[in-house]
């Protein structure tokens, strides 16, 4: 394992090329591209920076995809899945370089669309609020749910996430080690049952964040992400 100072700049570096992978990979989004396809490039890409392994495999949500839970348990890109010339896209990875993971989640909208656009402008909003609480008033896990469930709810948003979290710890997991084989017992969720806890370390702002469109009543998510180092000293 490595030290403290060593793993926080290895994350640091690891997490900087994924946030620019991803980025660059939705900036290459097409209609007419299926999820598949979508996260084969995505492996290509973070290859390519250098990031070949992974602690789960990259998630890839489209259109009426985003309505199921973000988890490789519920959903994985499918070929059938494809790409509209107005749609939303949730693109999800953890690239594992030995003991490191990084992690990125983030939403787009390709073409133009007003329901996307809010829900991703609203979710924005939502992440960033308790981003700055996080970094700057919490103390305990239940602090940063408490504060962002009254936020969700505020925004008129429902939480998707199978277990109701709103983010999660990052650390480090012995070398070559994926999720299936981290005991959860190891993995802090931002949830009531870990309310106790004081926040400490890498700390991943992360809610599924879902509404039903007017129109259609059909529900759509988004899952924008920021990570926040908390030392409190």
């Amino acid at each position: 394992m490595l030290g403290h100072n060593d793993f926080i700049e290895k994350f640091n570096d690891m997490q900087h090329r994924t946030v620019d992978v991803t980025r660059h990979l939705a900036s290459l989004l097409e209609f007419g591209q299926s999820e598949k396809l979508i996260a084969d490039r995505y492996y290509e890409l973070l290859a390519e920076s250098g990031l070949v392994d992974h602690w789960y495999p990259a998630l890839v949500y489209v259109g009426d995809s985003t309505s199921l839970p973000i988890s490789r348990r519920y959903h994985l890109p499918s070929e059938d899945v494809i790409l509209q010339e107005n749609d939303i896209v949730m693109l999800d990875c953890t690239p594992l370089d030995g003991t490191v993971w990084s992690n990125w989640a983030e939403t787009f909208v390709i073409g133009h669309d007003e329901f996307y656009e809010s829900l991703v402008k609203d979710s924005k909003e939502i992440v960033d609020q308790i981003y700055n609480f996080t970094a700057g008033h919490a103390k305990t896990i239940g602090d940063i749910f408490n504060y962002g469930s009254r936020l969700i709810n505020e925004y008129g948003f429902t939480s998707l996430d199978p277990m109701g979290d709103i983010g999660h710890s990052i650390f480090q997991v012995p070398e070559g080690q994926t999720v299936e084989k981290t005991p959860m017992s190891e993995r802090i969720f931002i949830y009531p049952e870990h309310g106790a806890k004081k926040i400490e370390g890498i700390v991943s702002i992360e809610p599924q964040l879902g509404k039903k469109h007017p129109i259609t009543g059909k529900m759509y998510s988004t899952k924008i992400q920021k990570v926040c180092v908390v030392d409190r000293g």
